[in-house]
């Protein structure tokens, strides 16, 4: 199995690594803030799904995978792992306004379903939960290969209800496929409190 992750996490940051780190995180709570706005004022975008407070969790993330070797089946709400995995600001928005050049899908799939062919960014489905069982597959494909890349599979933390998960989990666990599972416990299930769901 590859060991990227054991020998990035184990580096110290940089100022210019911790500026960037930064500049990545403002710039994504700044594009949410842009797509509210264009939202609310039916300028554009069909829905938004925003993921304030994630933002260190997931610039710290993007800073140990390499975008376009490994592999990322992200969460809706990764808007900032993407920008540090090498999105731009103009793709997110070209997605998010539903234009031309989208790279997840030519604006075919809705907003925050993050897709980026070069960055080897796989777009995921509607349905929480289906991108372990992605993530479990192609881990398992490069376990076959031998290959020196690694899986990056996210969600919050109520994804982790659903059946697709333990599926996932057991699958990359079972075949010591390598893949990561980074899941992002900010209390809530899309739009329902977790003190609600019980």
């Amino acid at each position: 199995m590859p060991k990227t992750v054991a020998k990035a996490a184990s580096k110290i940051l940089s100022n210019e690594q911790a500026l960037a780190a930064y500049r990545t995180m403002v710039l994504s709570r700044k594009i949410e803030d842009k797509c509210s706005i264009i939202l609310r004022q039916s300028k554009g975008g069909t829905f938004q799904i925003s993921g304030p407070g994630h933002e260190a969790a997931l610039t710290a993330a993007s800073m140990v995978f390499r975008g376009g070797v490994d592999w990322s089946i992200c969460h809706y709400r990764d808007l900032t792992y993407c920008l540090g995995l090498g999105m731009t600001a103009e793709e997110i928005f070209t997605g998010f306004m539903a234009r031309e050049g989208d790279p997840a899908s030519g604006s075919r799939q809705m907003p925050s379903h993050f897709g980026h062919k070069a960055l080897r960014i796989i777009s995921k489905s509607s349905c929480v939960g289906t991108q372990y069982l992605q993530a479990a597959g192609r881990g398992y494909g490069i376990k076959l290969d031998k290959a020196d890349e690694v899986v990056y599979a996210s969600s919050g933390d109520a994804t982790c209800a659903q059946g697709e998960f333990h599926e996932g989990l057991n699958w990359a666990t079972i075949h010591k496929c390598p893949v990561v599972f980074h899941v992002e416990d900010n209390g809530w299930g899309i739009s329902t409190h977790w003190k609600q769901e019980r």
